[in-house]
């Protein structure tokens, strides 16, 4: 007896969905700084796109919608006059200062240079034409679980 998979292959278990306020600059943001893959645009009934996807490394990292499509009533962060907002994305990348060099020669936009951090990994901090914020890193040192909290005591 074959059981009907609850999920597609190529999403995770948990997706962000995320407003846009700019679809076609986002695109272009998305695949160009970033280097995701644009994977799926659903057009609706005036050939607009309600829906699309993108990919990182083989799989759905997050699906978006442009603001106010099918009457819905959620903002972007920067539609909101937002900087800070209480939701982020992390992305692990293979070479966070290579990632860097390359999303800056793309136009975008560093909020936060690369720097190391006291949990082990390498971050750079960058927002997109919405306003929402992506921290990409690199892991460089493993730390036990004992070392993370005595790093958290000595940062804090």
């Amino acid at each position: 007896m074959t059981r009907f998979n609850p999920k597609p292959d190529e999403m995770a278990w948990l997706t962000p969905y995320l407003m846009l306020n700019d679809w076609e600059g986002s695109k272009r943001y998305y695949t160009k700084v970033f280097g995701f893959e644009h994977a799926f645009e659903l057009p609706g009934p005036n050939g607009k796109p309600v829906h699309g996807e993108y990919r990182y490394k083989g799989k759905t990292l997050f699906m978006c919608a442009p603001e106010g499509v099918m009457d819905s009533n959620p903002k972007t962060p920067k539609s909101r006059g937002s900087v800070d907002e209480p939701v982020g994305f992390y992305v692990y990348v293979d070479d966070v200062d290579a990632f860097t060099e390359t999303a800056r020669a793309a136009g975008g936009e560093i909020v936060e240079e690369p720097a190391d951090q006291f949990y082990g990994d390498r971050r750079v901090v960058i927002a997109d034409p919405s306003g929402y914020r992506w921290t990409f890193a690199s892991n460089f040192k493993v730390i036990s679980p004992e070392e993370l909290q005595g790093a958290m005591a000595d940062a804090g």
